[in-house]
């Protein structure tokens, strides 16, 4: 009875052993591929005292204002609240 006992709680602590192996190579085998696809930027110090330009991307009417400011032409003076819900009463 004793050695059925200790030949069972030594193959538990085998089993327990590789179990705690196996999720510790898990876990150093993530925290690597993390750690191999980062990419290291080394962003630019501003060396100067001056004030900083902050520049936003410019949309297609700040390119061509002439182009797209042509909705009074459009419209014709229409009433164009009607085309919200499509000029139909839903509801009786």
């Amino acid at each position: 009875m004793y050695s059925l006992l200790k030949r069972f709680y030594s193959r538990f602590r085998i089993a327990l052993s590789t179990l705690a192996l196996g999720l510790a190579v898990v876990y150093m085998w993530n925290g690597l591929s993390i750690a191999s696809n980062e990419i290291l930027v080394k962003l630019p110090a501003i060396s100067s005292e001056e004030n900083v330009l902050v520049v936003f991307p410019a949309v297609l009417r700040d390119i061509w204002p002439n182009r797209f400011d042509r909705t009074d032409q459009i419209v014709d003076g229409r009433d164009l609240s009607l085309y919200d819900l499509g000029g139909f009463d839903l509801l009786p």
